[in-house]
């Protein structure tokens, strides 16, 4: 089990950008059509393959939030009136790293008109969805995983179960609270910050808590809830509550990642499953600066950084025969702060010898003309580098000594 925290693309080797071909297809599920987008890789593969599992709510394929009405606008008041996509955003740098990754609009987005959905209906897709890239030319079937969003991160090792074959699982911004106990926070949290009627949001925040309380003694005699059955809410809220067991029972790889910005899941939600999975292929991830979208709350696109990140892990996770520029996660270079203004602090091996080497290329691979030598004291891992006569842009640092080499790419930000 490994934990981390990354300062925004702290490491980065990742990606070369490469061309994305959308698909624009649909995969039936229990009566309903879903409409979905398929990323895929340069070239015709076949290429490992993930299904992004939405968040609550009825999102879009491309997980489409606009930031708009006075509580959006008082909790990010510098994303004021933008549009956020993250699962658009994401899909495609996955897809320029050499990961396919397939997105879909959920039930009411896709079947406007169902009526009387069932539990299968609102929570199952996915599986739908991986029988699509199963069946897909340029998808390798040996290497399918699966990528959670917040609630799609609390279904993610329950999707697991009904297909095995499954080879890892991510986490983003995932709870370990329980749903009702999470919106009951959230409902109160919001109103109290952006100054509203906190009487009743508690009212609100304990009518939910009452609801969920019924359901897990046994009563299922109770009106609908957002669109669900008690029944049906009761079948998710036991999945709600085990979602700490059931990734601890995972026989596969799985990363974490929580946001410090996160105001929907808090960062202690990881840090909870941290106290509670004793995992030997679980890693934990702390992000820092972004929020629950995946964005920092002044740009409204996902960072390199983060999906930087992730293209690590699965490196580390996946093996992948799509590009050579994949390396696995421990054989990475350990750059901060990232981006930087000139200066780069590089972490090198333990035990490495006296004077290690240094040279830098552009983002195509083409030596820049600037390398160097630093000597290395005893019980010193750390070095700094300073760069601050280049212009912004992508670089490509190489260090190495006689006996290890190790490569990464960083950015210049002025």
């Amino acid at each position: 089990m490994k934990n981390l925290v990354i300062l925004l693309l702290v490491i980065s080797w990742g990606h070369i950008q490469a061309q994305v071909q959308q698909e624009h297809v649909t995969f039936p599920f229990e009566g309903c059509e879903f409409r979905a987008t398929l990323y895929l890789p340069e070239g015709d593969g076949p290429h490992p393959a993930a299904v992004l599992i939405p968040g609550s709510g009825q999102n879009d394929r491309h997980g489409t939030i606009q930031v708009v009405g006075e509580q959006m606008i008082c909790l990010y008041p510098e994303l004021s009136g933008q549009v956020l996509r993250p699962y658009l955003d994401l899909g495609t740098a996955l897809a320029e790293g050499g990961y396919a990754v397939l997105t879909y609009d959920e039930l009411y987005v896709s079947c406007p008109n169902t009526q009387n959905p069932t539990f299968e209906d609102f929570w199952m897709p996915p599986l739908g969805a991986i029988d699509l890239l199963k069946n897909h030319d340029h998808i390798d079937r040996e290497k399918l995983f699966l990528i959670g969003h917040s609630e799609g991160a609390m279904l993610a090792p329950y999707i697991f179960r009904q297909h095995p074959e499954i080879v890892a699982v991510v986490s983003l911004g995932g709870a370990r609270t329980p749903l009702d106990s999470i919106m009951a926070q959230q409902i109160v949290q919001f109103t109290e910050m952006c100054d509203g009627d906190v009487n009743d949001a508690e009212f609100q925040a304990n009518q939910i808590l009452e609801y969920y309380n019924f359901l897990r003694q046994g009563f299922t005699n109770l009106p609908d809830l957002f669109g669900a059955t008690a029944e049906d809410w009761k079948r998710y809220i036991h999945i709600n509550d085990s979602v700490a067991i059931n990734y601890n029972n995972l026989p596969v790889p799985f990363l974490m990642v929580g946001m410090s910005e996160d105001l929907n899941v808090p960062l202690s939600e990881l840090q909870r499953f941290q106290r509670e999975i004793d995992h030997p292929q679980a890693d934990f991830f702390e992000v820092e600066e972004l929020n629950h979208f995946m964005t920092t709350n002044q740009d409204p696109a996902v960072p390199t950084s983060f999906t930087d990140t992730i293209l690590y892990w699965l490196n580390g996770a996946i093996v992948s025969s799509t590009s050579d520029e994949h390396q696995r996660l421990e054989e990475s270079l350990f750059v901060f702060p990232n981006p930087t203004q000139g200066l780069l602090r590089v972490k090198i091996p333990d035990g490495s010898t006296s004077r290690i080497q240094w040279r830098l290329k552009d983002i195509q691979g083409k030596f820049s003309g600037k390398k160097g030598y630093e000597y290395v004291f005893p019980g010193t891992d750390i070095i700094d580098l300073r760069f601050d006569e280049l212009p912004a842009g992508t670089y490509i640092l190489e260090v190495f000594s006689d006996d290890w080499k190790k490569s990464g790419k960083f950015i210049i930000a002025r």
